[in-house]
């Protein structure tokens, strides 16, 4: 299913048996089959039944009326007749193989294999019963032997689609991936419009992270058949692989629109919609899917994973509690609960908890999440090497994903490279004076790199009843991206905006901050977006009697908590997911912001997070004093007032909900040895912030 192991629910078809009907030569017989052949199904039986009444023993009769019979759903009837025809006459094959599928629709699959070997043994080259036995034979885990089979069947009949889907499904079952594409494109070319071949190619490339190819069986799929919820579930968990949420919700409500209840429907929404942060929203999913489907694990999971992130302990637990007692080895509901035994300070039996999960390497989620839980729990047990172990490889898998696969370092690399060649004085010295705007309607901002201890000053700020914090939203982004648009592009046309454009872009501002944040008259508006400080010269250009408060903090100690952080992947977070690498951004980021420095007039207030803990109310009173509003003891009771906000959407939210706390301080020290190859970046950044 998506995030699960956590994952989107998918829909897909399985293997398919046939049982042979042999036509025998007497003509009342002869008409049975031929009303059975031609789907009178019905008056084949009856024809059967007055044979069996003038003749009990009529052999050909009583594997009809089995075959018939069991397709009718009475499959032990149907076991009885065909047995009577196989101890009259022990001779025949397609008596055996019949018994075999009704044996195998029972759950018998050794009995069943032995009837389908029997069958063998009289006609070795009878390709239906080789295709039956390898089904057999794969239900079975034999997957080995089932292929072997599959492949002696097409050698016999290699114009056989069901037996080229059959072999497909057990090659993806042995993991041989490309093999089963081949057998599924064989099964296509015989019979192209195959809704179960076409919807599981689908599926095979979804789990090849290929959601383009996906969505073109998917949507093949939909026009045979657009009454069908389970395609439009598929083709909306092709489209949120694809990095397109929108269209995924689209087709998830496409899906409910033909199904309602359709449970996989909702799980998803609910699936997608906490992603995207919406969470008042993915609850409600998770609940209807739930209601369709009370044992749905993973529903208890996700309704888990959010009520951690809002500090709803007791529905934490209730819903892991449930979740693990319906899947014991559920690894989502483990990671949970470790997560809450470390919240607890039991780091041990965390520790001991994780330990029960098997933990593949190729890509999942949840594994991915695991690693960065075990890392937390020997980092705070001083087990360093195993900690960035577990960090390193939980980065790897998360660049694996959908989401790692797109993003692009380089292209954030880029663009902060590119503002380092336009920001000099003689670019930004001849800019026009920005007309003024009144100081209660200018925004504040709290930058600094990620993991400097911008999500404390958040809550810390958003505590004073004079002020309202926006949390990482994209309002200056959407300025941004405007000016983009315009002749010169971004950030060359910085120097020609005029008064009108400036005053307009202030206004598209403040509509995409009322849209996240409804404002509160009187209060002064602080927006914190750590990387802005990449982008402090639009900040100056738009808005210069901006206020920027400065979140500071070890350089060694910042990179080593991005390194440690399972941020969701995108352009710039990729750079995380090595120590070299971030140090990399890092170097880049704080050079381009000490040549911001040098050519805007900027009004700056740095603060550094190793100063804040130590001497709490000293600094924030500084703080608040820059911004100008007076204390407010609120501040000081930060956490509790954190705990009442719905969610923190940063990873701090779980720290900013403690009291100041000093363990991260210096943390990597501990870490000396693995921060050695990147101190030549560092130490410059060192010595211009006093470390």
């Amino acid at each position: 299913m998506n995030r699960a192991q956590r994952r989107r629910r998918n829909i897909g078809q399985n293997a398919r048996d046939t049982a042979v009907a042999d036509v025998p030569s007497l003509q009342y017989v002869q008409e049975a089959f031929s009303d059975y052949h031609t789907g009178r199904h019905v008056q084949a039986a009856e024809k059967c039944r007055e044979i069996l009444g003038q003749t009990p023993d009529q052999v050909d009769a009583l594997h009809l009326l089995g075959i018939i019979t069991h397709e009718q759903g009475r499959p032990r009837e149907a076991a009885a007749l065909i047995s009577r025809a196989i101890n009259i006459d022990p001779a025949q094959p397609s008596f055996y193989n019949s018994m075999g599928v009704v044996l195998k629709s029972c759950g018998k699959l050794e009995e069943a294999t032995t009837c389908y070997s029997a069958a063998l043994k009289l006609a070795p080259n009878d390709a239906g019963t080789l295709n039956n036995l390898a089904n057999a034979l794969r239900d079975q885990g034999r997957l080995a032997e089932a292929t072997e089979y599959f492949s002696r069947s097409l050698e016999i009949n290699p114009g056989d689609a069901l037996a080229h889907y059959n072999l497909a499904l057990a090659l993806e079952d042995l993991g041989q991936i490309e093999d089963a594409l081949v057998s599924y494109r064989h099964a296509l070319a015989i019979d192209p419009h195959n809704e179960d071949t076409l919807n599981n190619l689908g599926l095979l490339y979804l789990k090849q992270k290929n959601p383009v190819q996906a969505l073109a069986y998917f949507n093949h799929v939909r026009d045979l058949k657009p009454h069908s919820a389970d395609i439009h579930n598929n083709i909306g968990n092709a489209y949120h692989q694809a990095g397109e949420p929108d269209k995924a919700i689209t087709a998830y409500h496409r899906a409910l629109e033909v199904n309602p209840t359709h449970v996989d429907a909702h799980f998803n929404l609910g699936l997608i919609l906490q992603e995207k942060g919406d969470l008042d929203e993915a609850i409600a999913y998770y609940r209807q899917a739930l209601a369709g489907n009370p044992h749905l694990a993973d529903a208890h999971t996700g309704l888990a994973e959010i009520y951690e992130k809002r500090h709803q302990i007791e529905k934490l637990k209730e819903h892991i509690d449930t979740a693990i007692r319906l899947d014991p080895l559920n690894p989502s509901a483990t990671r949970l609960s470790a997560v809450l035994l470390r919240r607890e300070g039991k780091h041990d039996e965390a520790l001991a908890k994780l330990a029960r999960i098997p933990l593949p390497t190729d890509h999942d989620c949840t594994t991915e999440s695991i690693h960065f839980e075990l890392g937390r729990l020997y980092d705070l047990g001083r087990q360093s090497d195993l900690a960035i172990h577990h960090f390193a490889e939980g980065n790897r898998l998360q660049m694996l994903s959908a989401e790692g696969t797109r993003a692009d370092k380089n292209r954030y690399l880029g663009e902060i490279r590119r503002l380092h060649e336009y920001y000099t004085q003689s670019y930004a010295g001849p800019w026009p004076a920005t007309p003024q705007d009144l100081p209660a309607q200018t925004p504040s901002f709290i930058i600094g790199f990620p993991r400097s201890g911008t999500t404390l000053m958040d809550q810390i700020l958003d505590s004073h009843p004079q002020l309202q914090v926006l949390e990482e939203k994209p309002a200056l982004e959407s300025i941004q991206r405007a000016i983009a648009e315009m002749p010169g592009g971004y950030p060359g046309a910085l120097a020609a905006l005029d008064d009108d454009t400036i005053c307009r872009l202030r206004s598209q501002y403040f509509d995409v901050v009322e849209k996240y944040l409804p404002r509160n008259p009187g209060t002064l508006l602080v927006d914190k977006f750590p990387l802005q400080i990449s982008h402090v010269g639009l900040i100056h250009r738009i808005f210069p009697g901006a206020r920027l408060i400065l979140a500071l903090r070890h350089p060694c100690d910042v990179c080593l908590s991005c390194f440690m952080q399972s941020f969701v992947p995108n352009d710039a977070m990729a750079n995380f997911s090595t120590l070299a690498d971030t140090a990399v951004l890092y170097d880049e980021v704080m050079r381009l912001w000490q040549r911001s420095c040098e050519i805007f007039p900027l009004t700056v207030q740095a603060l550094k997070y190793e100063t804040l803990v130590e001497n709490f109310r000293a600094e924030v009173a500084a703080l608040l004093q820059f911004l100008g509003v007076e204390w407010d003891e609120a501040v000081m009771n930060y956490a509790e007032h954190a705990k009442t906000r719905k969610s923190i959407n940063t990873p701090s939210y779980n720290q900013v909900t403690e009291p100041v706390y000093q363990r991260a301080k210096y943390r990597w020290k501990r870490y000396e040895p693995y921060l050695a190859p990147v101190m030549p970046r560092l130490r410059p950044h060192l010595e211009y912030f006093g470390y």
